[in-house]
């Protein structure tokens, strides 16, 4: 795993590319299971025999890409291939392999463009699961409540938009856990897809399918469908793979399942699944191979019954680009992340010489977003291995943008392309850099004008009719945004500071407010807000009370930290490092500034860091050892008792345990009546004593109300202890119910008549008094009824009061490893924080949030 990480860190070519790639990593293993072969190719053969051979392919989740190499392998032609992988590592491989007609776009499948709705033969893949949700604009702007459910659960989104996607009579094929099938939630969504597609075929795959190839056990499925949107009934099968229904155990079962003809299994058993639940297990013996031939059979079958080969070909069409203009194909681009070019230096951003970039091939790791660069399109055949080049300059320029002299590096060159003549709408065939959206404004051929339809394919330039001052403006701002653009995107990819880009920048600024003014100023803003870019460059100044303040993006990077740490000597310091940046102890990141291992780090922390087994992860000590610690250490007292052998939980018990605060004694506890945490049988175990018949309680802790009624007669109710008013009667029940609640009952007396002949109601004091003694002697008589009682429900008592309230750890925030590179403590007229404020500052940090009301501590 070190020497995973050393290579990654080499290859990335900055340390924020190699920490994408590790995230990216951990954000994938729990919904990534790689598919085998042989299954991929028995459903590609099993197509092919049916006479489905696709000439688009969308693959939505291509992982390792077997699905897109296997269906290439059956075609008796060309295929244009459209995968998709949101992992970047796994995206760079995938796209370093791909071949002619083939795009590879690292992202998720729903950045999708419209313009392939209806467009693709065949969508298969090994789709992703889970609960994790889907920002999809359109689907939240839809009025089918199908769709909205959807972006809840990222298995049904790519069923529905991968449907979207196919064609009339088009194949989708997804292998998918098999709750998109089994669970009753579902049903919404397996209805909608019955409604526009047509049930080809359902196998139950069994669980150690993936075995061999994930490592782990999985119920799933291989739903084969057809599009068909005008469909206006279901059949019986259809109707039944709409369903699942309970079998027992809480386990449900889809019904077309319910026979197990289309179950590849030889035994099935009733066990734990993968989060704990019961499951329904099915087991083959044989490997993937002999799997695959059994699943070929089932699907031969249900292909001759259920496919419909006349509808697939009828809507069946010759390759081409979908494209949402008119573009020629010179004009289009391919998005395919193929192996980046290799990252720009700063004096290569910032200076005019035009080297040529090196060819794909020469490196996986590069930034590939970085340098936006123009490939050969998909439709385009070519006749060997050559690989297009591009100069730097056309990398950063739209008609000579930033292309100047070394030497004039410090300001911009006015635009020196010539205007055109043409006032049409036409391809934009400029440089698409990655900041550019619909409607962006650009400078492209000596004319001002907006990109219209952006796809990954192309746009169109629809020049603007300007006056002679807003086209100023535009001939500045231009420049300033792409300048700005494109140096905070350089320094967050690559960690690098880019000095010349910045000198351009400020550069850019003066050239737009010696002329105009501020960015700001009411007719700039106007104008500037018409750019979909707009908002964040006029971000780039403000003003506190009258006074101009600039963007720390003219001055350093704001991206990154130029003076971060890069390696320290001890692993004291790596923790130091690690809870300055992230908060919390982060191994691989201080493994990487230590060059130790986790296990050498935390041997040499020792008592500084302890595992929490609650998170799964190391605290430092004083995190773990504050907060409710009696509550930590029972979590981890039940949990050793399943994991007896984990030695560093149970150090960490050992330290929750000398952590929890001394126990409070019975004796030194003070008791009253009606306190919300004491149990409600306990208040009837002494009304029962006290009145000398049963009497139940209940408490509301939603209203703060208590609920008491007696339960047969007794004279210590209705005689003894009774307060008689002139209007009211209060007996033993009521003012039992006042002692809880420790207030008195409001009892007044007749003082007469007004002069209209009302009652006129004046405080009985004296009942007042009898009231409040008689409260009183209940309340006595509690505390003395509880010194009564036997040991054992002392202990009780005892034990509920300490862990309920006597089991918080104050936390200490010691703040002293922070540093702070962007705070002037020269300007404020200061060595240093104060380490109550540093103290403080850590507290906030700690708990996400906070409200500092302290006086300053002077050291």
């Amino acid at each position: 795993m070190r020497e995973l990480h050393e290579l990654l860190r080499h290859y990335a070519g900055s340390e924020q590319r190699y920490k994408d790639f590790v995230q990216s990593m951990r954000n994938s293993t729990l919904t990534a299971f790689y598919t085998p072969p042989a299954i991929v190719r028995a459903l590609a053969e099993a197509l092919r025999d049916a006479g489905v051979v696709p000439r688009r392919l969308l693959d939505p989740s291509a992982g390792a890409g077997i699905f897109p190499s296997s269906f290439r392998e059956t075609a008796d032609g060309e295929v244009e291939i459209l995968s998709f992988e949101k992992d970047l590592l796994t995206g760079q491989v995938l796209s370093a392999l791909a071949r002619e007609r083939e795009q590879v776009v690292i992202d998720g499948f729903q950045t999708i463009e419209s313009a392939y709705d209806s467009y693709f033969d065949v969508v298969t893949s090994n789709i992703p699961f889970g609960d994790t949700r889907i920002f999809d604009a359109s689907f939240r702007k839809s009025d089918d409540p199908v769709r909205g459910q959807a972006l809840k659960a990222v298995h049904n989104y790519f069923f529905i938009k991968g449907l979207d996607t196919l064609r009339e009579g088009g194949i989708l094929a997804f292998v998918t856990s098999a709750g998109v099938m089994d669970a009753p939630g579902n049903e919404p969504v397996r209805r909608y897809l019955m409604e526009h597609a047509r049930l080809v075929s359902a196998v139950r795959l069994p669980n150690n399918l993936f075995t061999e190839y994930a490592g782990t056990e999985v119920a799933s499925d291989l739903v084969v469908l057809q599009k068909q949107s005008e469909k206006r009934k279901l059949t019986p099968d259809e109707q039944r793979f709409v369903n699942s229904s309970e079998i027992g155990n809480g386990i449900y079962l889809n019904d077309y399942h319910r026979d197990f003809k289309h179950a590849i299994h030889t035994t099935f058993s009733h066990e734990k699944g993968l989060y704990g639940q019961s499951a329904l297990v099915l087991h083959y013996d044989g490997g993937p191979e002999r799997i695959a031939e059994r699943l070929r059979g089932i699907l031969a079958n249900d292909f001759a019954a259920r496919l419909d080969t006349e509808r697939y070909t009828q809507y069946l069409r010759p390759l081409h680009i979908p494209q949402a203009q008119t573009v020629p194909p010179i004009a289009r681009r391919q998005n395919r992340v193929a192996a980046p070019q290799p990252m720009l230096t700063p004096e290569q951003a910032s200076v005019a010489p035009t080297p040529e970039v090196p060819a794909p091939a020469a490196s996986l790791f590069g930034s590939a977003a970085a340098v936006p660069i123009a490939r050969r399109p998909l439709g385009q055949r070519r006749a060997g291995r050559r690989t297009d080049t591009t100069s730097i300059s056309d990398l950063f320029t739209q008609g000579n943008l930033f292309a100047q002299p070394a030497e004039a590096a410090d300001a911009p060159a006015a635009v020196a392309t010539p205007a055109s003549e043409n006032k049409d709408p036409r391809p934009f065939t400029g440089t698409m850099l990655p900041h550019y959206k619909e409607w962006s404004l650009v400078l492209f051929e000596g004319q001002v004008g907006r990109l219209v339809g952006l796809t990954r394919q192309g746009c169109t330039f629809h020049p603007e009719e300007l006056g002679t001052l807003s086209r100023y403006r535009a001939e500045r701002y231009i420049p300033l945004r792409d300048t700005y653009q494109l140096l905070y995107r350089l320094e967050m990819q690559n960690e690098i500071e880019y000095k010349g880009l910045r000198r351009k920048l400020n550069g850019c600024y003066e050239n737009f407010t010696a002329l105009l003014g501020d960015l700001n100023k009411k007719e700039n803003a106007a104008f500037i807000l018409n750019d979909p870019g707009g908002r964040e460059v006029l971000g780039l100044e403000r003003f506190v009370e009258g006074r101009k303040q600039l963007s720390d993006i003219f001055r350093r990077p704001v991206s990154f930290d130029p003076y971060e740490l890069k390696h320290v000597d001890t692993a004291a310091e790596a923790l130091a490092a690690s809870l300055n940046k992230f908060g919390r102890v982060e191994f691989p990141y201080m493994e990487l500034l230590a060059s130790r291992s986790r296990q050498e780090l935390t041997d040499e922390l020792g008592a500084r860091i302890f595992y929490n087994p609650m998170v799964k992860g190391y605290e430092i000590r004083e995190r773990l050892a504050a907060g409710n610690v009696v509550a930590k250490a029972e979590w981890i007292e039940d949990y050793l008792k399943e994991n007896p052998d984990d030695d560093a939980s149970r150090r960490s018990l050992a330290l929750l345990r000398e952590a929890a605060p001394k126990r409070i004694e019975f004796e030194e506890l003070d008791f009253n009546l009606g306190e919300r945490w004491i149990p409600t049988d306990i208040y009837e175990g002494f009304c029962e004593h006290f009145f000398q018949v049963p009497v139940s309680v209940s408490y509301s802790a939603k209203m703060d109300a208590f609920g008491i009624e007696n339960h047969g007669y007794s004279p210590l109710i209705s005689q003894k202890y009774v307060v008689k008013g002139d209007f009211e009667v209060y007996d033993g029940m009521d003012l039992l119910h006042h002692a809880m609640l420790n207030t008195l009952p409001n009892i007044n007396k007749d003082g007469g008549k007004d002069e209209h002949g009302k009652t006129i109601r004046i405080p009985d004091f004296e009942a007042r008094q009898k009231a409040d003694t008689l409260i009183t002697e209940i309340r006595q008589a509690f505390v003395e009824w509880l010194h009564a009682q036997p040991d054992d429900f002392k202990e009780r008592l005892t034990d509920l009061y300490n862990r309920k309230f006597n089991c918080y750890v104050r936390p200490r925030y010691d703040g002293s490893h922070q540093q702070f590179p962007g705070l002037d403590l020269r300007g404020l007229g200061i060595d240093d924080l104060y380490p109550s404020q540093k103290d403080a500052i850590w507290m906030i940090k700690q708990n996400g949030g906070g409200i500092c009301d302290h006086e300053v501590l002077r050291p």
